[in-house]
């Protein structure tokens, strides 16, 4: 298989493209360079910037592809432009989305945000409102693509590498006595293993799978029982604080339920490590490293 990657120099973009050159596939990178990449294999690398549709049309003129990862794309624009550029060069687009297009709320299934019925008053950037953002992109391929498209929502990834410092975020201020705010530490979230998300992004792929997908672990988890797990870990109380401020907001601090129901991605053949496994691996693998 013939795929194209772009945004797979961090994270779990690392991880899909290692599964695929391990798998044999013929691999091509799209990054900026920004990142060293080093995987073992196999593998092309073209150099660009995907916000650029001038340059991103003249890297791929004369490359075709079975399937295209779009690790990378925040708004409209850039999903307009992924249609044309690669309107005659790809059979498959699998668009790596967010649980951000939906609201608050308990299982919510792929259905409760539809790309076709989306209305808006004008296009915004992630920088401005991430979820908007999510939600129109989805839109622009929904309505412009010429290809079969994926649209992958994933929650909250855990894992090592993560680029964001969520995670170890909490860690570092139960581990320093310094105070955390939830606005609601009973709500309950969905995560999802940086490891899985890699490989239902390969299934997907294999699969040609399209459509909408939450894929996410199977049921969410407290808040609560997150921190007493780190607590466990680090032998030390977190400090609660009573008000939030840009200080001690919690990362992952939510004001009520937001989590997935992943039941189309399950009887799809794809699975995934329960929230309390995604918790206790990511630990693990710090201790490791």
């Amino acid at each position: 298989m013939r795929v194209l990657i772009i945004g797979g120099s961090h994270f779990f973009g690392k991880r899909l493209v290692q599964k695929l050159i391990d798998a044999g596939d013929d691999v091509t990178v799209l990054t900026r360079g920004n990142r060293p990449i080093n995987f073992n294999g196999d593998y092309k690398t073209l150099k660009g910037d995907r916000t650029n549709s001038l340059e991103l049309q003249s890297l791929v003129k004369d490359l075709n592809f079975d399937c295209i990862f779009d690790q990378a794309c925040f708004d409209y624009p850039s999903a307009i432009a992924s249609c044309e550029i690669f309107a005659d060069k790809t059979k498959h687009y699998i668009f790596t989305s967010s649980q951000s297009v939906y609201g608050p709320g308990k299982n919510i299934k792929e259905e409760s945000f539809d790309p076709s019925h989306h209305t808006y008053e004008k296009v915004v950037l992630a920088e401005e409102n991430y979820a908007e953002a999510k939600r129109q992109t989805e839109v622009a391929f929904q309505k412009k693509a010429p290809f079969t498209t994926c649209f992958v929502r994933f929650p909250i990834v855990i894992g090592e590498d993560d680029q964001t410092g969520r995670f170890n975020w909490h860690l570092k201020r139960i581990a320093e006595r310094k105070e955390i705010f939830f606005p609601n530490i009973d709500a309950s979230i969905s995560f999802i293993y940086a490891g899985d998300a890699a490989m239902a992004l390969q299934k997907i792929a294999r699969e040609e799978i399209k459509g909408s997908l939450n894929c996410c672990s199977p049921g969410p988890i407290k808040l609560r029982t997150m921190v007493e797990d780190f607590e466990l870990f680090l032998g030390k109380k977190m400090r609660i604080a009573k008000s939030g401020n840009d200080t001690n907001y919690s990362p992952y601090g939510i004001k009520n339920d937001w989590y997935m129901d992943n039941t189309k991605a399950m009887n799809s053949g794809l699975s995934f490590m329960g929230p309390r496994e995604v918790l206790k691996r990511s630990l693990e693998n710090l201790v490791q490293a």
